[in-house]
This record gives structure tokens, sequence and C-alpha cells, in this order.
């Protein structure tokens, strides 16, 4: 069986910090919100979750995943006020494209990413490979 959909789902402590951080950073609130213990943004092709629990099982473990978002323009997405009190990384340029990194309040690792043409165009030709184009 396929799974029909697919979402990141991450735990906090502190809901209300984190709703504010991602609604800053994503700039829109999100699409879903059951009471003081589940929240959900919709972006194109993804969904992320955020859900209140206590559990120390479930506290960040930096380096054990990366939420990586491709923008069209890495500075602009750099200028947000949100992005202003956290402690960006050195900017990296590598073949597929510019990105830096950060945590969001509860130390997991979120990496914003401008794709190079050179990566767009060895994704689009993959792509056609895959689908037959």
């Amino acid at each position: 069986m396929t799974p029909s959909t697919a979402l990141l789902s991450i735990a906090t402590p502190n809901l209300p910090s984190m709703q504010a951080f991602y609604c800053a950073l994503l700039d829109t609130p999100p699409a879903v919100v059951l009471d003081n213990t589940y929240l959900e943004f919709r972006l194109a092709g993804f969904r992320l979750g955020l859900y209140r629990s206590n559990n120390p099982e479930y506290r960040a473990c930096l380096g054990a995943s990366s939420l990586c978002l491709q923008v069209e323009d890495l500075d602009a997405m750099l200028a947000l006020p949100v992005l202003q009190s956290v402690s960006i990384s050195s900017l990296r340029s590598e073949f597929h494209g510019r990105e830096v990194d950060f945590c969001d309040p509860d130390g997991n690792r979120i990496v914003i990413h401008e794709p190079s043409q050179a990566f767009w165009d060895l994704m689009q030709v993959r792509s056609d490979a895959m689908t037959g184009d």
C-alpha cells in the first residue's frame, strides 16, 4: 500500500512560541488549529504539523533532521524580522545553490536554500526521465 500523503510533524512543549515563529517564517497562518494541541501549515505539496508534547523523548535533536525551505530569493528571506533574532550560519554556495541554516525556538534545524539554475536544470532532466517526457 502506498501512502496517500505525507507531513512533517514536530513535537514541542511550547506550541504558542513555535506557532508564532513559523507564522512569521512562512508568512502564513496555520491552515488547521485544534485547540491548544495541534496546528498545521500547508504549503504547495507539503504539510507541517506542530503538536504540544512534554515527552522528553520527542525533544529536538540537532542534526537528526532538517526542514529545508526552497526560496527564489534567499536575501529577501533573510531580511524577515523573525530571522533577525536567530543565529544564522555563514552563507554556503555550492553547485546546488546558496543556503544557510539556523534553529527554530526548540532547536530544530531549518535550511533555507536558493537553488542554482544548474540545479533546477538537472532536477528537470531527472524528473523528465522518471515520467518519460
